[in-house]
C-alpha cells in the first residue's frame, strides 16, 4: 500500500494554514446551521504530524473498513461517560488553553496533528472530544483524497467552501468512520459530529428525516466500536430517536430559538448538555447574564458565553 505522500502533506498544510472549522452562529432558523468564517492560521509546521495518522491515509484505507449499522445501540465499552454535571470547555481556533479547570475540552480534530495539547490534557486528567464534520465535504481537510467516491450535493447555505455529503451513501460513512481512526490514533477520548441535520437544508440530495436518523446512528455506534465517546452537535429535531445512541449533546444558542427543552430527553438519560451562547449582551450587562444563566441552570444544562469563533479569547461560565 502506498500512502499518497505529496499529496496528503499538501493537504495536511492546508489543513493547518486554512483552518477552516464550522461553528454555527445566531441568525439561522432554529435547527439550522451557520457556520462562520474562520481566519487562517499560519506559521504552523508540518512535517512532525503526518507519522500520527499516516495509516489513515493510505490510498486503499477505506476497503478495510467495515461497517455495523444503527439498529440497535452499543451500550457496553470503555469509553468515557459523563454527567449532566460535567464541566467543558470548547476552542477550535488558536494556541489552546489548557489551564480551564474543566473535565472535558472540546477540540477541532486536525487541530491536533500537530503539537501535544492531547497529551498535556490527559496528564491533568482532563479529556478530549475531537471535532470535525461529519455531513459536509471540506477540500483542505488532509484526507479530502479519500471523499473521490463520496457522492456530493450542494455548497453549505452559509459556508460555500463546504459541500453537503450524501449521507445514505456507506462510502461516506467509511470516511467518518476512518477520521474516528484518526481520533482513536490522536488520543481523542471522544468525537463530535457537526453537520449531521441535512434533512433540514437544501443539500441537493433529499435526505429524509429517516435517512439523517439512520446515519447519525450508526456513526454513534462506530465510535462506541473504537471506544469513543460521541457528541451530537445541534439537530435538536433528533434528540428524541438519538438520545440513547449518544453520550452527549453540543448545542449552539438554544435559548434564542426557545429550543432547550428538547435536550430534556439527554438530561434524563444522565447525560450532559453542554451548551454555548455568544450574543455580546451576556458579556457586557451581568444581569442579563445572570438572568440567562438561570435560566440554564433550571434546565441543568452546562453554559458558556464564548466568542463566535470559539478561538479561545474569553470564556464565561455559569457555573463559575
Amino acid at each position: 500500500m502506498m500512502v499518497k505522500s505529496v499529496a496528503m502533506v499538501a493537504g495536511l498544510v492546508g489543513s493547518l494554514i486554512i483552518g477552516g472549522c464550522s461553528s454555527d452562529s445566531t441568525n439561522t432558523p432554529p435547527g439550522g446551521e451557520n457556520p462562520t468564517s474562520l481566519p487562517a492560521i499560519t506559521n504552523i509546521p508540518a512535517q512532525p504530524v503526518l507519522s500520527r495518522i499516516a495509516a489513515q491515509l493510505e490510498d486503499d484505507v477505506l476497503e478495510s473498513i467495515v461497517l455495523g449499522d444503527g439498529s440497535t445501540p452499543i451500550t457496553s465499552g470503555s469509553w468515557p461517560r459523563f454527567t449532566p454535571d460535567t464541566s467543558w470547555t470548547w476552542q477550535l481556533l488558536g494556541d489552546t488553553n489548557t489551564n480551564y479547570e474543566v473535565d472535558v475540552y472540546v477540540l477541532d480534530m486536525f487541530q491536533q496533528l500537530e503539537g501535544n495539547v492531547i497529551e498535556t490534557l490527559h496528564a491533568q486528567n482532563k479529556q478530549v472530544i475531537c471535532y470535525f464534520s461529519a455531513g459536509t465535504f471540506e477540500p483542505w481537510r488532509p484526507d479530502a483524497d479519500l471523499f473521490a467516491n463520496v457522492p456530493m450535493g450542494n455548497e453549505h447555505y452559509a459556508y460555500a467552501t463546504e459541500i453537503w455529503l450524501d449521507v445514505t451513501s456507506p462510502e461516506t460513512a467509511k470516511v467518518m468512520a476512518n477520521r474516528m481512526d484518526m481520533a482513536v490514533a490522536l488520543g481523542c477520548d471522544g468525537v463530535e459530529l457537526d453537520n449531521v441535520d441535512g434533512f433540514v437544508a437544501d443539500t441537493g440530495l433529499n435526505i429524509t428525516y429517516q435517512q439523517e436518523l439512520d446515519y447519525q446512528r450508526l456513526l454513534a455506534n462506530e465510535a462506541h466500536k473504537r471506544n469513543l465517546a460521541v457528541a451530537l452537535k445541534n439537530a435538536v429535531e433528533m434528540i428524541p430517536d438519538v438520545a440513547q445512541y449518544f453520550d452527549l449533546a453540543i448545542n449552539e444558542v438554544c435559548l434564542v430559538w426557545n429550543e432547550c427543552g428538547t435536550y430534556q430527553a439527554i438530561i434524563d438519560a444522565g447525560k450532559p448538555v453542554f451548551h454555548v451562547e455568544y450574543d455580546q449582551v451576556y458579556v457586557n450587562d451581568p444581569a442579563a447574564r445572570a438572568a440567562m444563566c438561570a435560566q440554564s441552570a433550571e434546565l441543568n444544562m452546562r453554559t458558556l458565553v464564548m466568542p463566535k469563533l470559539l478561538d479561545g479569547s474569553f470564556r464565561i461560565s455559569c457555573d463559575d
